[in-house]
């Protein structure tokens, strides 16, 4: 039983760090989106992320509502 106890607990360690690792390199990749070299691509990200409504998931917790209407403005 201590075995079974200690293979689970193993399990769980491991998920639980994976998932935690997911969500770290979730918010690198957001981050170099939206401060990174590329204005084009934030631009983009932000217009389709708006035009599908998931904005206030993954653009207004990172960007203020001036940098929105900006790169709105400037959108070809």
């Amino acid at each position: 039983m201590r075995r079974f106890k200690s293979i689970i607990k193993c399990i769980l360690i491991w998920l639980l760090s994976s998932l935690l690792l997911l969500a770290a390199a979730a918010a690198v990749f957001l981050f170099l989106l939206y401060r990174g070299p590329s204005p084009h691509y934030r631009q983009r990200f932000v217009r389709e992320q708006l035009d599908a409504g998931r904005g206030s998931f993954l653009v207004e917790p990172f960007l203020s509502d001036s940098e929105i209407a900006a790169l709105l403005e400037d959108a070809p």
